[in-house]
């Protein structure tokens, strides 16, 4: 789940185009923190949660979306859940459909 939710929050951070020191001095935390979240050594707790969650403009439930699967595999998912979010309707759907291609192969 570490890993799950710093690859949600590094994915988010380089999306908004920001550093680990902008994030940091946005939800009140450490760059220390911010660093340890992201490489997955620690969790936030709620309170940091809920401002990375606003800070990133990621839902909250995201955070929870994880698999289960190995630790590799959930940063993988994470990254593209990440990713994903950021997409308009129109790149939503071909995105959808290249990875339905992938999975068909």
């Amino acid at each position: 789940m570490k890993e799950f939710i710093g690859a949600m929050i590094r994915t988010g951070r380089k999306n908004k185009e920001m550093t680990q020191e902008d994030l940091a001095a946005v939800v009140d935390l450490s760059v220390q923190a911010i660093s340890n979240l992201e490489r997955g050594e620690t969790l936030p707790n709620l309170q940091s949660l809920v401002a990375l969650s606003n800070a990133l403009n990621i839902p909250i439930q995201n955070f929870f979306t994880q698999s289960g699967n190995t630790p590799s595999r959930d940063k993988k998912e994470a990254e593209i859940i990440g990713l994903l979010h950021e997409l308009d309707d129109r790149s939503l759907d071909i995105a959808i459909k290249q990875i339905q291609a992938l999975r068909d192969t």
